[in-house]
C-alpha cells in the first residue's frame, strides 16, 4: 500500500519559497503559518552555506587583519580535524553531537591544541549567529576528553644513546628533533626556523619566537649539530610548507618506530617530542649553567618556569652540589690544621 498523499502549503519569506506539507490542508496552514511567524522571530536558520563556505568568509571578514603564518595554522587545524566531519553540512543542520563526534575522534593531541580547535569552533559558529545565519551555536554543553600532555622530564641515559643513534640517520625528520635536543627550541620554533634565522659566522640561532616576547632570543648551535644550508625554510612538508603540529607528530611517531625498530623493545609511553626540550634544560643545570642564563636559552618569560624544569635534575645536581661541599670541607679542615 503507499503512502497516504500530503497537502502541501507554500508561502514567502524574505525571498525565499517555503513548502510545508501536513497530512491534511488544515495541519498544513497552521504549521506554515507557525513557521513563517519563526522565520519572523529569528528562531529558522535561512542560511544555506555549509560550513566549509562558512570557513572560507570568516578567515576572509574575520581573520582578513591576521598574520599569514596564523591563517595557515586555522586552515590547517580546520582541514584535519573539522573539516572531514561536518565540512559539506549546512550550517544550520550542525548539532552538538556533530561537535562533540570531532573531538572524540581526536588523535592524541595535546591540550593546548584541543584548546585552539575549541577555539576556533567557537569563534566560527558564534559569528554564524552573529549573522543571523544559524539561531544557535552547536558548540555548546561539549564534553572535552582528556588529553594529556605527559610528565614533560629528562631523557633516561639509554634513551639519550638511542636517540643520538637514531636521529642522525633519519635525514629532515631526525634533524628537526636532534635541534630540539642540542638547542632546547620549542617544537614551533624549529618548525619556523628560515636560513635568515641561522648565524653560521657566530654559530647561534636567532630564535623568531612564536610564543612570548621573551621567546625571541639567541640561542648557540654546538659543534655537534650541523644545520645544512637551505633556501627559505629549513623544515618543509611534501606540500611545501612549514611543518605543522600534525606533520611534526607524524615525524615523532616514525623517529620512535626507528628507535624501537633498533632497540627490540618499546620505547616508553611517555617520551614525547617535547622531552628533548627538558632534557636540554635539564643537562644545562647538570653543568652549571646558571638559572638567569638558562631562562634566557629556554625563552621562558618567567624564571620561575625555568625553576620548575631545573628541580627534575635536581637528585643529581644535589649529589653533585654535596660533594662539592663536603670537598670544601675538606680542603678547609687541612688548612686549619696547617
Amino acid at each position: 500500500m503507499g503512502k497516504d498523499k500530503l497537502e502541501t502549503v507554500t508561502f514567502t519569506y524574505d525571498g525565499r519559497r517555503y513548502y510545508v506539507r501536513a497530512k491534511t490542508k488544515q495541519e498544513a496552514i497552521k504549521k506554515a503559518a507557525l513557521q513563517e511567524e519563526a522565520l519572523r522571530r529569528g528562531e529558522v536558520a535561512k542560511s544555506r552555506q555549509t560550513v566549509d563556505e562558512w570557513m572560507d568568509e570568516y578567515i576572509a571578514t574575520y581573520k582578513a587583519t591576521t598574520s599569514k603564518r596564523m591563517v595557515m595554522a586555522y586552515r590547517s587545524m580546520y582541514r584535519n580535524s573539522v573539516q572531514p566531519y561536518i565540512g559539506r553540512i549546512k550550517l544550520s543542520s550542525v548539532k552538538p553531537t556533530d561537535i562533540q563526534r570531532i573531538f572524540n575522534n581526536l588523535p592524541d593531541f595535546s591540550q593546548s591544541h584541543v584548546r585552539k580547535i575549541r577555539l576556533l569552533l567557537a569563534s566560527l559558529f558564534q559569528t554564524a549567529v552573529d549573522n543571523d545565519l544559524i539561531t544557535k551555536s552547536p558548540v555548546r554543553n561539549i564534553h572535552i576528553p582528556d588529553f594529556t600532555d605527559g610528565e614533560r622530564r629528562a631523557l633516561t641515559e639509554d634513551e639519550r644513546r638511542l636517540f643520538l643513534t637514531v636521529a642522525p640517520e633519519m635525514g629532515d625528520i631526525g634533524l628537526f628533533f636532534l635541534v630540539m635536543y642540542y638547542c632546547g627550541l620549542r617544537p614551533s620554533e624549529v618548525a619556523r626556523l628560515t636560513e635568515d634565522n641561522i648565524d653560521r659566522k657566530n654559530d647561534k640561532i636567532i630564535v623568531p619566537g612564536t610564543k612570548t616576547k621573551n621567546a625571541v632570543r639567541d640561542v648557540p648551535i654546538p659543534s655537534a649539530l650541523t644545520i645544512p644550508v637551505r633556501d627559505g625554510y629549513i623544515f618543509m612538508t611534501e606540500r611545501g610548507c612549514p611543518p605543522g603540529e600534525t606533520a611534526r607528530r607524524k615525524w615523532w611517531i616514525k623517529l620512535v618506530k626507528k628507535m624501537e625498530e633498533v632497540s627490540g623493545k618499546p620505547v616508553a609511553s611517555d617520551l614525547t617530542a617535547y622531552c628533548l626540550r627538558h632534557d636540554f634544560c635539564t643537562r644545562g643545570e647538570e653543568a652549571g649553567i646558571p638559572i638567569n642564563v638558562m631562562r634566557q636559552i629556554m625563552g621562558h618569560s618567567h624564571i620561575d618556569t625555568t625553576s620548575k624544569w631545573y628541580t627534575h635534575g635536581a637528585e643529581k645536581t644535589f649529589q653533585n652540589a654535596r660533594e662539592k661541599i663536603d670537598q670544601f670541607n675538606a680542603d678547609f679542615a687541612r688548612q686549619v690544621q696547617q
